[in-house]
């Protein structure tokens, strides 16, 4: 049997303001997490979670936010559906280890092919304003050849 010491969860940061604004991720402790959220955001709540060990974290987030969902920061997305992806998150708990390898891999591309558009996107926009300030030298080389693209 798997170890399970700990639990990923999805949390609803601002139900009230932008209710389909969520967090997916991993924790041993949601009521740590829930501590350090509500210094931020007095209102989020969580809306599932599920005992698993901490490999499946990337797994279960490629998953859960592979159809639906938009990234918009790191573990942060714009749901389409809360309840959409609460069920996909039941759907992925509930599959067997192979079948839970298998599944995510199709979706972890499509995160992350999602995010780097997302991002690609933000930073060139900060670019433009004169606002962004590069983190080493490949993002430095990636926005000078996003910026000559946007040129053409």
């Amino acid at each position: 049997m798997e170890e399970t010491n700990g639990y990923f969860y999805i949390v609803q940061l601002l139900p009230e303001d932008a209710p389909n604004i969520i967090k997916l991720g991993y924790t041993r402790s949601i009521k740590s997490r829930m501590i350090a959220y509500h210094t931020i955001c007095s209102a989020a709540h969580v809306i599932k979670s599920w005992q698993c060990p901490a490999r499946w974290e990337r797994a279960a987030t490629a998953y859960m936010a592979g159809e639906g969902c938009q990234a918009i920061g790191r573990e942060t997305y714009r749901a389409r559906s809360i309840e959409e992806v609460a069920a996909r998150g039941e759907a992925f708990f509930n599959l067997s280890t192979q079948q839970k390898e298998a599944t995510a891999r199709k979706y972890k591309e499509a995160i992350d092919a999602r995010r780097t558009v997302a991002d690609m996107a933000r930073d060139a926009e900060q670019w433009a304003r004169g606002e962004y300030t590069p983190r080493n030298r490949a993002d430095l080389a990636r926005m000078k050849r996003h910026a000559a693209i946007r040129k053409n």
